[in-house]
């Protein structure tokens, strides 16, 4: 999965650098081979278990953290729940000033997916239409902030213009957690202009 950096003046924005920015991957460490990293209900040890990750998870999505950032907002099945964080090890390139590509992005009413991120190409499909595939051609994050990044891709003539928000996010079907929000405009064959809105996960399902 790549990661798109951008330039920053260290002297300017001393108080950011060292922020790690959410949502983030994680991998499970130094759970025993017998046993589970718990997800409860609420971030603390007293609160009803709801469902497990395993000893070896990796690429767990940690959504934000709690006001102690010692539980970890992760998504399980079709629901969310909290983990310890001393259990999960960050991994790498996902520092302030980066901006990890999602695995895929979902909107409802209509149904629509796009994905694709890994390859400098993003396909965008609809329930009721032909995937259409775009080539990337710019990336750029906001200067100063981590909040939002920006996606253009081409297709003979044909554009998609993409714009990822750090925020809070739900897909409205579920009771899953998202921490990117994301809207688009294309154009495709099929349908002509679309505008749509979404929310993203870092890992593909």
């Amino acid at each position: 999965m790549k990661t798109f950096l951008f330039i920053v003046l260290a002297a300017f924005f001393p108080l950011h650098l060292s922020a790690e920015p959410f949502p983030a991957l994680y991998d499970v460490t130094g759970v025993a081979s017998d046993d589970v990293l718990n997800v409860r209900t609420a971030p603390n040890a007293g609160a009803e278990k709801i469902g497990a990750l395993s000893y070896a998870q990796t690429q767990v999505e940690v959504v934000s953290t709690s006001d102690d950032q010692k539980w970890g907002l992760v998504n399980i099945g079709e629901g969310a729940g909290w983990a310890s964080m001393a259990y999960l090890k960050r991994l790498p390139e996902q520092e302030w000033g980066s901006f990890q590509m999602p695995g895929g992005c979902y909107g409802t009413e209509p149904f629509w997916s796009l994905t694709g991120f890994d390859n400098d190409q993003i396909t965008l499909e609809e329930m009721s239409g032909t995937p259409f595939t775009y080539q990337l051609i710019a990336s750029m994050s906001s200067i100063g902030s981590i909040g939002s990044h920006w996606l253009v891709g081409e297709n003979g003539g044909r554009n998609i213009h993409v714009t990822f928000r750090r925020t809070s996010c739900h897909d409205g079907m579920s009771d899953r957690e998202y921490g990117l929000a994301v809207d688009l405009y294309a154009d495709t064959d099929d349908n002509g202009p679309l505008a749509l809105t979404g929310c993203c996960l870092l890992a593909p399902q």
